[in-house]
């Protein structure tokens, strides 16, 4: 196979890189990957309500669409007492340890709204030992309506422009709706459906919305807030709340593209000057179906290196294939592009392949293993 693009003199290069691991080999047939994958989709029907409390009280205005299943949780809270008007609501005591692991109070008390009738509500809370705020959730499980966001690229750099959109899903599209992205820095950005700044088409429901991925160390998840605000298509006022997430690295490793270089037997992948453990990985396609993959670690230590990759006789067929490079220590994704490949044999008949079970790579392997020996530590321990 020849050579990609120019490869940089050789005397450019000092070779610092120690090489710690290789596994290369051919993969089941599987969808070829995309540069800058989007993260997951939230769906949710819940939305969050803060009040101020005074004297052990608080009041708490909020719309309800479908009361059928619809609970309030006040978090922190163990024997709060709610009154929709002159109407007591019947408390639950409800407790969850697993919540404090995801910073959720464990101690909260439920009241069930059924009784409520759809529209504006207002919810007095007595018996409050917060000092300053209270807040309440509200979930409607039977309720159409349902905020649907997603964050269009889920390993950005510090610096980036990130996109995401949210949709109302509901029996139809909803009447006038504000929604809003709030990040853990309290920075916002508002998204809209008016076919401007990235948003493809106006009125279609899709609303669009950028911001700039924070400044981290190394490697971060950070959290977005959305909150949807609005009237569904029969004038009835909504609310709800959603949680993306992105996973933000701030890089110290590169690679210099235009030196990668493809032989017979080997692709080289030169790094810029770093310090620190990293992992170049390739994946080989073609057709859209990946075929093969590489990958090797690598110890840098101040200086530019080469890492050298053994090309599996699978990727021979490629036309094109994603490069990566992970740092080990962070675990951030500091480097992803894809480049183009001359094929030296011809690409395999997908259809006549059989069907079987996807087999992961040693190291994705021993991965899985690790992590189920964990598990079963855990579960021995409780």
């Amino acid at each position: 196979m020849k050579k990609l693009l120019t490869i940089l003199s050789i005397t450019l290069f000092i070779m610092s890189g120690i090489a710690l691991a290789s596994e290369s080999g051919a993969v089941d047939p599987t969808p070829f990957p995309k540069v800058g994958k989007p993260g997951p989709a939230a769906n949710s029907r819940f939305f969050v309500l803060e009040g101020v409390i005074e004297n052990g009280t608080a009041q708490l205005s909020f719309p309800i669409d479908t009361p059928s299943k619809a609970i309030a949780l006040v978090l922190g809270e163990k024997s709060a007492k709610a009154f929709a008007g002159q109407k007591a609501l019947p408390p639950i005591s409800f407790s969850d340890e697993e919540l404090s692991r995801v910073n959720v109070p464990s101690d909260n008390t439920r009241f069930d709204l059924d009784q409520l009738s759809p529209g504006k509500q207002l919810l007095t809370l007595q018996g409050l030992s917060g000092e300053k705020y209270v807040r309440m959730v509200i979930g409607q499980p039977k309720s159409p309506l349902a905020l649907e966001v997603q964050v269009m690229t889920l390993a950005p750099h510090s610096g980036d422009r990130v996109t995401a959109t949210a949709q109302i899903k509901d029996e139809r599209l909803p009447g006038e709706t504000f929604i809003k992205g709030i990040l853990e820095d309290r920075t916002s950005f508002d998204l809209r459906d008016d076919g401007l700044n990235g948003d493809e088409s106006a009125g279609d429901g899709i609303y669009t919305g950028t911001f700039t991925a924070p400044a981290v160390e190394g490697f971060k998840g950070i959290n977005i807030h959305f909150t949807a605000d609005g009237k569904r298509f029969n004038g009835m006022e909504f609310r709800r709340n959603a949680l993306g997430s992105v996973m933000v690295t701030n890089p110290v490793g590169k690679v210099l593209k235009e030196g990668i270089s493809v032989g017979p037997e080997t692709i080289i992948v030169p790094l810029n000057a770093a310090n620190g453990k990293f992992r170049v990985e390739i994946i080989f396609g073609v057709n859209g179906t990946s075929l093969a993959y590489s990958r090797e670690e690598i110890v840098q230590t101040g200086a530019i290196s080469e890492v050298m990759l053994p090309l599996p006789q699978a990727a021979l067929s490629a036309d094109r294939a994603i490069v990566r490079l992970l740092n080990m220590e962070t675990l951030g994704l500091e480097d992803e592009f894809e480049i183009q490949l001359t094929p030296s044999q011809a690409a395999p008949n997908f259809d006549a392949i059989p069907d079987k079970t996807p087999q992961m790579p040693t190291s994705k392997t021993l991965a899985v293993e690790k992590l189920k020996k964990n598990n079963e530590s855990l579960t021995a321990i409780h």
